[in-house]
């Protein structure tokens, strides 16, 4: 499921104290890149631009905090086959806007 919906991003939750060192939003989605697949299709994200340590604020406009697997969920059934999804990162204090397609 993380090759079709993230591309490939092993996803984790930022605790607290790591959401303030970031300046991320107490209630919001803070999902830290834990790992860019790196050939074929696992690769999608890498080609996208993630990076590995980048925070992941808002996922298609959806900026609740979700675990890796709610996300996964929301993929699943708010998705299609085709479509890129606009996700926000937190890259070292830095916003950076992607788009991510989706492969199903």
């Amino acid at each position: 499921m993380r090759c079709i919906g993230t591309g490939g991003l092993l996803l984790e939750p930022l605790t607290a104290e790591p959401r303030r060192n970031a300046s991320v939003d107490p209630g919001g989605l803070a999902l830290r890149v834990k790992h860019v697949g790196q050939y074929g299709a696992h690769a999608v994200a890498k080609r996208a631009g993630f990076k590995v340590g980048d925070i992941i604020t808002s996922y298609d406009g959806q900026g609740s905090d979700w675990t890796a697997s709610q996300l996964l969920g929301y993929i699943g059934q708010e998705t299609v086959t085709g479509q890129k999804v606009a996700v926000q990162v937190n890259r070292a204090g830095q916003i950076i806007k992607l788009s991510l397609p989706i492969q199903k």
